[in-house]
């Protein structure tokens, strides 16, 4: 059912772009690139791993050493941003391409390469300050373990306690050295959600509710166009970039019918993951951090919008999807 979800999201998407992107040619392939990217990538990825089931291993080669560039990348951004500052903001959105690979390292089989993947995502995550980074990795890690022990039926061992402490550790070890350097900056921005009601974020959401308000009934049901949010704001006297909810931000640009889509999305992720997890699969808890991801950026962030990095999710559920599908007995009771 997730492949046809996300067909007909590709669809609803490539005619509101067609009917409701009056502006020039650039600007019209511009954003029917970046709303048929995240579907073709899921389809990509399901046919291809369908197809030849063997290319599910190098894929995750391949999404390892991407995780090892973009880290490159992102330890040089990140050196950029604070040269001969100490009081320079680290913030970084880059990280969300670390953190979305996340799922991929999980399903990796050999846990040396694995550890390494989650230690070098936890130390780009605590590198950049970012509130809702911080809290999806930490909250889908511990999803992951927690679905872990379910599928073995193990009560809480000494051994995970020990795996549990060491990446507290690292992460306490990091934390305290970046702490350092920036002089309590994250400590800051965390005491400073309480204050800002979420780095403004509630004055985002009713300026959204305003421009919503104004809908016609049209409106309502299919929406403004890909990513029109942001140009309906300035036209109001706002400066903002997007919604930082990807509900409201759905429900604005692509309507009734968009949010209707996207909340089957969800709600297909949901029952597949409970599906792996009740067959004991070893892709149960990988599946459930990934949504965990998916829940929580959504919530507070912009991810479908953003389409490049939320390709590394939808490429995971398409390969994952087309695996255990096509190889079902044996991709769901042995592991990689």
């Amino acid at each position: 059912m997730l492949f046809y979800i996300v067909y007909i999201w590709l669809l609803w998407m490539i005619m509101l772009s067609v009917v409701l992107i009056d502006y020039s040619v650039e600007y019209f392939l511009q954003s029917l690139l970046e709303v048929v990217f995240c579907p073709l990538i899921f389809l990509y990825f399901f046919v291809v791993v369908k197809k030849k089931s063997y290319l599910f291993d190098d894929a995750k080669i391949m999404f390892f050493l991407l995780l090892i560039c973009n880290f490159i990348f992102y330890y040089y951004v990140y050196i950029y941003r604070n040269i001969g500052s100490l009081f320079s903001s680290p913030l970084l959105n880059v990280v969300y391409y670390l953190l979305l690979l996340l799922p991929w390292m999980l399903i990796i089989k050999n846990k040396v390469y694995r550890y390494i993947g989650i230690v070098i995502i936890a130390a780009a995550v605590v590198l950049s300050m970012k509130r809702t980074a911080f809290i999806a990795f930490t909250l889908s890690l511990l999803i992951y373990y927690l679905f872990e022990q379910i599928r073995l039926r193990l009560i809480i061992s000494m051994r995970l306690l020990v795996q549990i402490l060491f990446l507290v550790l690292a992460l306490y070890v990091i934390y305290s050295y970046v702490e350092q350097q920036t002089w309590g900056f994250f400590e800051k921005r965390m005491i400073s959600s309480f204050d800002d009601k979420g780095s403004g974020r509630l004055d985002i959401y009713m300026q959204v509710f305003r421009l919503l308000n104004k809908n016609t009934f049209g409106e309502w049901i299919y929406g403004h166009g890909h990513n029109t949010l942001r140009i309906y704001n300035v036209m109001d006297g706002y400066d903002l970039l997007s919604a930082h909810n990807d509900w409201l931000e759905i429900l604005f640009d692509y309507g009734i019918v968009g949010i209707i889509i996207y909340l089957f999305l969800h709600l297909t992720l949901i029952r597949y993951t409970f599906i792996l997890i009740k067959r004991r699969s070893v892709f149960g808890p990988p599946m459930a951090a990934s949504y965990t991801i998916l829940f929580i950026m959504s919530l507070t962030s912009h991810l479908v919008l953003y389409a490049s990095y939320f390709g590394y999710l939808m490429a995971f559920w398409g390969a994952l999807l087309a695996f255990s599908s096509g190889f079902e007995k044996k991709a769901l009771s042995q592991p990689l």
